[in-house]
């Protein structure tokens, strides 16, 4: 089952199955975002449906449509774990951005309409005197809506879509990074700027400034930011190799 961009799920009603699924998608893919379920975490179908009040059906709809978000890793007799992030991901990911972004920035300048831009006001964030730890959470969510905002603005459905998917697999570093004081938080500024730019349909100084901001998020994984969150990954990889290697020698003598 795939979801559209900017997907909303609806609040869940005893007998439909649609939103029952859509409810599961939208609570597991939220913790997944927000490392609640770190990475290479087992996901429980059985406990996650006790907790949410509904079947195993619905929730393992969802784990499949997470699948195809890439957000999920299903594997067969063995069971269902949140996807890895290699640092070659990371890289990847944000090379991906570098030729994406830029190119909606640019298309979305030259058709913005007055009403879109309004919408992005709300979005941009904040600044370093509102911001606190609890609102962090809410900061990387503004950061993500902000960006695939104008990547839905360039009016290239296709684009919106690969980048909605491409922000998820950031998203969930920008959570550790704020998470562990690595970055501020406060793109308010930053986010007016590109803004400031795309509403006056200046599409070379939007696309310039949106390079600059991939730019100098390229520089703190060089100088060695990711690592931190990689360690994660790797105590998360080791805790669980043996849980995999138990279950499939059990599987085999059972």
């Amino acid at each position: 089952m795939s979801l559209p961009v900017g997907f909303a799920a609806p609040s869940p009603r005893r007998g439909r199955g649609d939103n029952l699924t859509s409810h599961a998608f939208q609570v597991l893919r939220q913790r997944i975002l927000a490392n609640t379920i770190a990475p290479g975490d087992p996901i429980d179908d059985a406990a996650v449906a006790r907790e949410l009040g509904m079947s195993r059906t619905p929730v393992r709809e969802s784990l499949l449509a997470l699948q195809e978000r890439g957000l999920v890793r299903i594997v067969p007799r063995v069971g269902h774990f949140a996807t890895e992030i290699s640092t070659a991901d990371v890289v990847d990911a944000y090379e991906v951005r570098m030729l994406l972004e830029p190119a909606t920035a640019e298309a979305a300048a030259q058709r913005i309409s007055a009403q879109e831009a309004a919408g992005l006001a709300h979005l941009v964030g904040f600044g370093p005197e509102e911001l606190s730890p609890a609102l962090f959470p809410r900061a990387v969510e503004l950061n993500r809506k902000f960006h695939v905002g104008i990547a839905e603005a360039s009016g290239n459905r296709r684009l919106a879509r690969l980048f909605s998917q491409l922000m998820d697999d950031l998203t969930r570093v920008v959570h550790y990074e704020l998470a562990h004081g690595l970055t501020s938080g406060a793109w308010r500024e930053e986010h007016q700027r590109i803004l400031d730019a795309i509403a006056s349909h200046n599409a070379v100084a939007a696309g310039q400034m949106v390079r600059e901001t991939i730019l100098n998020t390229n520089v703190m994984i060089q100088k060695g930011v990711w690592v931190r969150y990689r360690d994660l990954v790797e105590r998360s990889r080791s805790t669980h190799l043996a849980q995999h290697t138990a279950v499939l020698v059990g599987d085999a003598t059972g």
